[in-house]
């Protein structure tokens, strides 16, 4: 069956943390999109006060660029690219804007932040903005919805169920580039913690490195399914 992945990030950079999942379950039929929340006005991390709000606007934009061909990906903007937008909120009028998209996407994967425990805003708002709007919809088709952690961060509520072997050298490779195609965001203590986290990860399942996630499974078809047969945690 044709899956359409649906990456719902906060800011560019973020979708990277889809990588594992892309890189070795997407099939060659599958459509991929990521969703960028929003531009968020941070540069370099050792100069952001430097940067002019179009500098931020023409650098980010381009790397997420990048990022997408990478990934093999389209995108779409929740908000126009804009480093001065507010952070992102679950209201009535966000859930509703966010029902919408999703109803015109019609996605059978989505791939977003975990949340909880997360010091930034912006990601918990998406992730409570998901959650909410996935809760409200009733798709007919069987919706499975991927959390990521913040690799950064402990997160001791994130309790991965789904675990993607990176080990591959060339698999490797390609999420850590995910990552530092987003050159103004990167520098190797990032990338250090990552391959910190992917090291502690791939041990649970006997790898050398794994990326791992919390999958919920949501909809009419599927909970049917489960309420017959058992199966993943609902959303």
């Amino acid at each position: 069956m044709r899956q359409k992945w649906l990456i719902i990030a906060a800011h560019p950079d973020d979708e990277s943390k889809a990588s594992g999942l892309i890189f070795k379950e997407r099939k060659p039929e599958d459509e991929v999109i990521v969703m960028v929340m929003r531009l968020c006005g941070e540069g370099i991390p050792l100069d952001r006060k430097s940067w002019t709000r179009e500098e931020a606007i023409v650098k980010r934009s381009a790397e997420m660029k990048e990022a997408a061909i990478h990934l093999g990906a389209s995108v779409r903007w929740w908000l126009q690219p804009s480093p001065t937008n507010e952070n992102i909120v679950k209201t009535p009028k966000t859930v509703e804007k966010m029902i919408r998209i999703l109803k015109e996407i019609g996605p059978t994967r989505i791939i977003t932040h975990f949340g909880k425990e997360d010091v930034h805003p912006d990601h918990v708002g998406t992730a409570e903005l998901v959650e909410t709007a996935v809760e409200q919809l009733n798709f007919s088709h069987e919706l499975i919805i991927y959390f990521f952690d913040e690799p950064a961060l402990e997160q001791k509520t994130f309790t991965p169920n789904h675990y993607v072997d990176i080990s591959d050298s060339s698999i490797l490779a390609s999420c850590l580039w995910s990552r530092c195609v987003h050159r103004s965001q990167i520098n190797l203590g990032i990338l250090r913690k990552y391959l910190i986290r992917y090291k502690e990860y791939g041990q649970k399942i006997g790898a050398e490195y794994a990326m791992a996630y919390m999958d919920v499974v949501s909809g009419k078809v599927a909970k049917e399914k489960f309420m017959v047969t058992g199966g993943r945690k609902l959303c």
